[in-house]
């Protein structure tokens, strides 16, 4: 993982670097022959020669898919260099290249060969990443990928690895990183998590974050680095990355379904979608066949934050869903010809790259913890897109051949636990004090309608329902997200 830039004096050159799958972030601004490059916005923002305002199309994305996955910000000006990519800076010209991307290259071979490989570079890779002059530990959630990367460092080192764990207040799944420590003989830590700790956490994080702060996980995240920079630990090993490479969530594979299903149809069926003589189940059915055609479509489906209607509903600025949909059909990569690999390449592109790692190594460097990611490796990524995708699921089981790997390693309970997201009980917290502080952060005097950039009735909309319905609680905590990002930056922002 890196994010560099090397000034070549004689040719006066700047050359500057992101790593393969940006696990580190480089932000830059580039106006009128001035450059300016910084690992965070914030040390671009001091320059107050420089004009910010608030990028509406960014922020559009932000509302479709949880944060801003292209190589615009917020802020208008400052950009991200790409994963993958290099920058050339020069006589006043600025130019950028890619110099790696996945390439899909299936293998005709049998599941136990996939198996035996997906377990070596696993070894060689947490090997790799536990190289250090420091203590290295591990974060457990108890599911197949964490608990595989604190395994196999259990078996290389000779002391206890130490594992840190968190629980909420409304859940709990200690019950599945306890067996994975009693069964490694590791070192274990469970941390609560509990709804007063959220909030004490929440303007440091809203300060540390220079997106909003959608990510709930961030929580946990930081609160378990502070415990174990206390505990000596100075970097620590995480299973982010699994589920992308290896198809680790259900809804790739109804999606899969829907794409197969919707072959020979939409022809027939693409002039009714939006006939009012359908039932609106009727038409959202079409509407989602239709959307499962392309792998472009199909992501925009599958990552929604807010549906467009939702957005047309609340924004004053303009949106532009075709433009959206434009940007990530320039994205698709060329070499990847089976479909759901095209969908989880997107995902690793901006889920993972934009968002998971983005928000792990915020929280992470906000505890002065160095957080490695070992599924992020450009070798098990290569591996991933030779894995036919009919061996990702099979027998109705998600992420087939890295379950089946880990099999020889794991114990049972952990191999065939269910699927679980890293959640966070927003939707019990809503109901209690978090609740409060929402309603009373986006009361009539909030930003968002100060500067005219939501419409107050669609919000309040939200609020009434946001202790008795979930989806209103998610898009409440994105709005309350959005409006403490710009009361953190209305100064840069002329706000």
């Amino acid at each position: 993982m890196f994010a560099f830039c090397i000034y070549d004096k004689k040719k006066e050159l700047l050359f500057l670097a992101r790593d393969h799958l940006g696990i580190k972030p480089l932000y830059y601004y580039f106006d009128k022959g001035q450059f300016v490059f910084a690992s965070e916005q914030k040390a671009i923002l001091e320059h107050k020669e420089f004009s910010f305002l608030l990028n509406t199309q960014s922020l559009y994305q932000l509302l479709r898919f949880r944060y801003a996955p292209f190589e615009d910000t917020l802020f208008t000006g400052i950009k991200k260099l790409s994963r993958g990519s290099y920058m050339i800076v020069s006589q006043g010209k600025l130019s950028t290249h890619t110099y790696w991307d996945v390439t899909e290259n299936i293998l005709d071979k049998d599941e136990s060969y996939f198996t035996t490989k997906f377990i070596e570079l696993m070894k060689t890779s947490v090997k790799y990443h536990t190289i250090a002059d420091t203590t290295v530990g591990c974060f457990l959630s108890g599911g197949i990928d964490s608990s595989l990367v604190t395994a196999l460092m259990a078996q290389e080192q000779q002391e206890h690895v130490k594992a840190f764990s968190a629980q909420f207040d409304f859940f709990s799944e200690a019950e599945f990183s306890t067996i994975l420590s009693e069964f490694a003989q590791i070192d274990h830590t469970v941390i609560d998590v509990t709804e007063k700790d959220a909030l004490k956490t929440l303007p440091l994080l809203f300060k540390t974050y220079e997106e909003p702060m959608t990510e709930l996980a961030s929580i946990p995240t930081y609160l378990l680095s502070t415990v174990a920079r206390k505990k000596g630990v100075k970097v620590v090993l995480s299973g982010d990355g699994g589920d992308e490479l290896f198809g680790g969530y259900d809804h790739y594979f109804k999606l899969q379904r829907l794409h197969e299903r919707s072959k020979g149809l939409m022809h027939t069926f693409d002039s009714l979608k939006n006939t009012k003589l359908l039932p609106y189940k009727a038409r959202r059915y079409l509407q989602t066949l239709h959307d499962a055609q392309r792998p472009d479509t199909a992501y925009l489906y599958l990552n929604r934050a807010f549906k467009q209607e939702e957005i047309d509903d609340l924004a004053t600025f303009n949106t532009n869903e075709t433009q959206l949909l434009t940007a990530v059909q320039n994205n698709v990569n060329p070499s990847i010809k089976e479909f759901i690999n095209q969908v989880l390449y997107l995902d690793l592109k901006y889920q993972v790259g934009e968002y998971f790692l983005m928000k792990l190594d915020k929280a992470t460097m906000a505890a002065s913890i160095e957080a490695r990611v070992p599924y992020i490796n450009k070798d098990l990524v290569h591996f991933s897109h030779q894995i036919p995708s009919a061996l990702k699921y099979k027998d109705a089981v998600a992420k087939y051949i890295s379950r089946k790997g880990a099999g020889h390693i794991l114990p049972k309970e952990i191999i065939e636990r269910t699927k679980k997201g890293y959640g966070v009980p927003l939707f019990p917290w809503m109901k209690s004090e978090l609740g409060d502080v929402v309603k009373n952060k986006l009361d009539f005097n909030a930003m968002l309608f100060k500067h005219n950039i939501f419409r107050k009735e669609k919000v309040f909309e939200f609020m009434a329902n946001m202790r008795k319905n979930e989806h209103a609680a998610n898009r409440m905590w994105h709005l309350f997200a959005i409006e403490n990002w710009l009361d953190t930056y209305k100064d840069p922002l002329g706000l």
